[in-house]
């Protein structure tokens, strides 16, 4: 069970805001705190007290990841993760260039699993379902464009997908591949679909 004031109790996942971000992930690592996971703008850790829950440190300023992250949290649909919480963290910087401090979010949501190839082709299948495009162009989520997703909105049966394609078409995602879905069971989960390139 996802408990967002369990989560937000384990304090060592709070920055000290006197270290920097190289130094908060070394003590993160130094008390047991594993990373699980780790791209251009995030990097993921295992909840130390909460098997169901990870913790994700925005690596970088990701203003269109984090407004995601909040409509996660007001949305409940199947085809987005279940956010419990976002936190801001303050780091301080070393050398003369930049600000003396910088500030990352911190995201908890729910632990998911790498999806397959084959999960990702038959969620394909799935989310175009009653719409009318040439099926046989999509093969993986690269193959979608902003048109994509308001066909989609517009034609699909099934509420949740149209409630979902309507974000992804107002929100115009570009970061959507293959290492940006995961799944929750048998149930494909956009995680971090946008991203301020």
């Amino acid at each position: 069970m996802l408990d967002l004031r369990c989560a937000e109790e384990t304090i060592t996942i709070h920055s000290m805001a006197f270290e920097t971000v190289s130094e908060y992930k070394k003590r993160l690592k130094n008390i047991g705190i594993r990373e699980i996971g780790a791209g251009y703008f995030s990097h993921v850790y295992a909840h130390p007290k909460q098997s169901d829950v990870v913790v994700k440190l925005v690596a970088k300023q990701d203003p269109r990841y984090i407004r995601y992250a909040k409509r996660c949290m007001k949305v409940d649909n199947r085809w987005m993760p279940k956010v419990l919480g976002i936190t801001n963290a303050t780091f301080i910087t070393k050398g003369k260039k930049g600000p003396p401090k910088v500030k990352r979010q911190i995201v908890f949501l729910e632990r998911l699993r790498k999806a397959k190839i084959r999960e990702i082709k038959a969620a394909v299948k799935s989310i175009l379902q009653g719409v009318d495009v040439d099926h046989d162009y999509y093969v993986t989520f690269d193959d979608f464009d902003r048109q994509t997703w308001r066909d989609i909105w517009k034609q699909s049966p099934c509420k949740d997908t149209r409630q979902f394609a309507e974000i992804m078409y107002r929100y115009c995602p570009e970061d959507i591949h293959n290492d940006n879905v995961m799944m929750r069971g048998d149930q494909l989960v956009f995680t971090d679909p946008v991203a301020s390139l």
